[in-house]
């Protein structure tokens, strides 16, 4: 996930859904909370982790070879 701001500066991951949150209305305080320096390090961790996962978690959506560009070479 990427997300360019109107002075086009690029965030990436948990920084982009930040970004994105603190414009989108009823998710301001998730944006905040996300920015909390100990709850924004576990965030990039997670997000990390998922990111790394999402292809195995989603094999049926990539059946039909629509992610083999993204699929790690252990998962094609």
């Amino acid at each position: 996930m990427q997300a360019v701001d109107s002075n086009g500066r690029v965030f990436g991951g948990v920084d982009a859904w930040t970004r994105i949150g603190r414009l989108l209305p009823g998710w301001n305080l998730v944006a905040w909370i996300l920015l909390v320096p100990g709850i924004h390090w576990l965030a990039v961790k997670t997000y990390g982790w998922i990111a790394r996962n999402r292809y195995r978690w989603n094999r049926a959506a990539c059946a039909d070879g629509t992610c083999g560009v993204h699929l790690p070479e252990n998962l094609k």
